[in-house]
């Protein structure tokens, strides 16, 4: 198992059955907003680190990640896991849970995301993302890749 593990402990989560129900998850309103612009935030910032844009990928995330990594850390830490797995050939979303809690951390606007990715030199990868409301955008601040 790979992982990296930043900033939080993830909330336990539910699976999605199918990327469609994912989509209707993520448009359903939690504190009356919609999450299609955490999905799209979340695939942005994957893009990011699929590109090696690893400063890039960490200067778009959020606080919380921030104080728990530097830049050049997190590109040393995203280099060494990433880059052996070979490009991304599919990642299918599987999950989107909303919560306004999560252990450890301040009542606020979370998203916890996981994605089922296929990379060149491994399949059955999960991606984990963690996701907050910072300053009107959403902001990844916690990733976990196993």
């Amino acid at each position: 198992m790979i992982l990296i593990a930043l900033a939080l402990a993830l909330a336990s989560h539910h699976p999605a059955d199918n990327p469609a129900k994912l989509a209707a998850e993520a448009a359903a309103p939690a504190s009356g907003q919609s999450c299609a612009e955490c999905v799209a935030a979340a695939q942005n910032w994957l893009k990011l680190v699929d590109e090696r844009q690893y400063q890039a990928s960490w200067e778009a995330s959020g606080a919380v990640f921030h104080a728990s990594v530097s830049g050049a850390q997190w590109a040393s830490m995203a280099q060494g896991v990433r880059e052996p797995l070979g490009a991304e050939v599919s990642r299918i979303p599987a999950s989107a849970t909303q919560t306004n809690t999560l252990p450890g951390m301040p009542a606020g606007q979370y998203v916890v995301m996981l994605f089922n990715t296929k990379f060149a030199e491994k399949s059955g990868v999960v991606e984990t993302l963690t996701l907050t409301r910072e300053n009107g955008a959403w902001r990844v601040i916690g990733y976990f890749i196993r």
